[in-house]
């Protein structure tokens, strides 16, 4: 469970442990036919200007790869 990182350095984390991620080009000499799949379901933090907390979810889309996780 990945609580924070940003993009670049999820992919370098996961490939280093032999894990790239799908769709990754960069760290990963797999083919994937797809785009890379890294996905933020839920993300929250501190309004800069009201102090008012946030957060929003999404569910990722009902397509490939994602189908693949279900």
């Amino acid at each position: 469970h990945l609580h924070t990182g940003r993009t670049h350095q999820i992919r370098v984390q996961f490939a280093s442990r032999g894990l790239p991620l799908l769709g990754e080009r960069k760290y990963s000499e797999l083919d994937d036919p797809c785009e890379i799949a890294l996905w933020s379901h839920r993300i929250g933090f501190t309004h800069p200007l009201t102090a008012e907390p946030m957060e929003f979810s999404q569910e990722p889309p009902k397509e490939y790869p994602w189908t693949l996780f279900e």
